[in-house]
């Protein structure tokens, strides 16, 4: 799979139907395959004015944790 099929696509967590975030980067192991997502909020509104005065978590997701990989969104066990 390729990163540009994986960017910006919403993370849910399965567990709980939370919105983690969306896929922006991701870490590719020795042999070329991906390996972890980069996951964060997108900013938006006085978030996306300011986004010094605001933190904005960033989450690594490992490959394993991945359940399903849709069209749109990308489901994930547990974070």
């Amino acid at each position: 799979m390729r990163f540009s099929e994986l960017a910006n696509k919403d993370v849910i967590n399965v567990g709980n139907g939370e919105l983690l975030g969306q896929v922006h980067d991701v870490e590719f192991d020795e042999t070329y395959r991906i390996r972890i997502l980069y996951v964060s909020l997108q900013l938006t509104g006085i978030r996306r004015i300011f986004p010094w005065l605001f933190t904005n978590e960033e989450q690594m997701i490992h490959i394993e944790e991945i359940v399903r990989i849709g069209k749109d969104v990308i489901l994930i066990k547990s974070c």
